[in-house]
């Protein structure tokens, strides 16, 4: 015969409830994490090698394995913290805080925000945060959304619509995060031509064979510094830093391709548009 008090019977039946909630909540938000993290980075690592095939690109901090490895950790990580908490707005938060620090990282990292690094690191670091942060809580948001709802439905039929609806668009949306990372086709173009003229470089005999802008005063010494190993990048963003000189034109159209050669050595071509000749100028140390 049972002698327990039936209430405490009730408490722990609703206490196991409880528990199989946040289980199941943290769980769904984990894999969810992880699905739109390997996404993400899935398609805006490989996606530029299927449109700019044979051409070495600089994918920092750790390659394309390495890269798609961290975005499935991190969506993992974001997603448990997400969804860690009864309380949705905390957990959207603090995953957001989370990724937003893990991009500033990486962005710093891949030397893209040297900025980051001077004497007002601190500073710098908070403002970067405010918006990163509110940028991340976007998709975090979404992915809380559609961890809720399948908690709410968690003992429903199993592969219904109306349970996995928002999951499949969080995917969705993850993937299209992902390819708005990837090289425009005007991006495309400057690095078709760079590395064709990069190529005609690496197998000229002197310098009076070497394309024009490799030629330039600005480049020291090409067929002595060069080496076959290189990687290339594009960026339309804070190229000034570079000091290369304009030719009067649209702002808008004018992006650079930047060669790091394995041993050190780099040089930036600068393009006022996509058909135009660049302008190179090498570096030492890029700034």
């Amino acid at each position: 015969m049972d002698f327990q008090d039936p209430q405490k019977n009730q408490c722990g039946r609703l206490y196991n409830l409880h528990m199989n909630k946040e289980t199941y909540r943290r769980t769904a938000g984990a894999l969810l994490g992880a699905a739109a993290g390997l996404v993400f980075t899935g398609i805006s690592q490989v996606l530029p090698h299927v449109y700019l095939p044979g051409v070495p690109l600089y994918q920092p901090p750790f390659g394309v394995a390495g890269n798609i490895l961290l975005g499935l950790l991190l969506g993992a990580a974001m997603g448990l913290i997400c969804c860690w908490t009864d309380d949705s707005f905390i957990g959207v938060l603090l995953s957001g805080a989370l990724g937003a620090a893990v991009v500033i990282g990486v962005t710093c990292s891949s030397e893209r925000m040297r900025f980051v690094k001077s004497g007002a690191t601190v500073i710098g670091a908070i403002f970067l945060m405010l918006p990163f942060t509110a940028a991340a809580c976007i998709l975090t948001v979404l992915l809380r959304v559609a961890v809720n709802h399948l908690v709410s439905l968690r003992k429903g039929h199993s592969w219904s619509i109306e349970r996995w609806w928002l999951t499949v668009l969080v995917v969705i949306a993850a993937g299209l995060a992902g390819y708005w990372q990837v090289i425009p086709e005007d991006g495309r173009t400057v690095m078709v031509r760079t590395q064709s003229m990069l190529q005609q470089g690496l197998a000229a005999a002197g310098g009076e064979e070497l394309p024009a802008p490799l030629a330039a005063a600005r480049v020291a010494d090409f067929v002595g510094n060069a080496g076959p190993g290189y990687t290339l990048a594009w960026e339309n963003k804070g190229i000034t830093r570079y000091a290369i000189p304009r030719p009067a034109g649209p702002e808008y159209l004018i992006s650079v391709a930047v060669i790091r050669f394995e041993n050190g050595w780099n040089v930036v071509c600068l393009y006022p548009n996509t058909q135009a000749e660049p302008r190179c100028q090498s570096f030492e140390d890029l700034p």
